[in-house]
């Protein structure tokens, strides 16, 4: 995948991680049509009343609610010059389900360029030969950079040049 997209002014704009351009440009408006939603993610005061935390029905594994009115997806801001195009392009973007909690967290780290995570609960979880707790993973995280693990990454991707 290349790390430039080419604007039609023949003008390069940085790629995500997820292969989208960062942002959308209206003045020189790229191929696509620019179609959003936006999503809810409800929070609430934690049980010690000291931070927000993410509250139970944005984690639930059902698509996040539309905070939009008609909950519809809009173009109001695409720049193109096809309205029949970009209207059909909105509508099918209706029937395209919002994403859930879960596959929201995965696209907010693309769009970010978080870095991937290297190993899930589930594959540490396997490679103990039980499952870990949340306190396990989180001591397991904190012990990895002080154990052979880094070197062990270390001579495997040098072995790559």
């Amino acid at each position: 995948m290349s790390e430039h997209a080419t604007t039609p002014a023949g003008e390069t704009t940085p790629l995500r991680r997820d292969g989208n351009a960062h942002y959308y440009n209206q003045i020189d408006p790229p191929a696509t049509h620019f179609i959003e939603q936006t999503v809810a993610v409800h929070l609430r005061l934690s049980d010690d009343g000291t931070r927000w935390i993410v509250d139970g029905p944005s984690v639930d594994g059902h698509p996040l609610d539309s905070t939009y009115r008609d909950l519809s997806a809009t173009n109001s801001e695409c720049a193109c010059s096809q309205p029949k195009e970009c209207a059909r392009l909105r509508d099918h973007a209706d029937n395209l389900p919002l994403p859930t909690g879960a596959e929201l967290l995965t696209m907010l780290a693309d769009a970010l360029d978080a870095p991937a995570e290297l190993i899930t609960a589930e594959q540490a979880s396997s490679w103990a030969g039980r499952a870990l707790t949340a306190d396990e993973l989180d001591r397991l995280s904190e012990a990895i950079p002080h154990s052979s693990i880094p070197d062990a990454i270390d001579t495997i991707a040098a072995s790559w040049d």
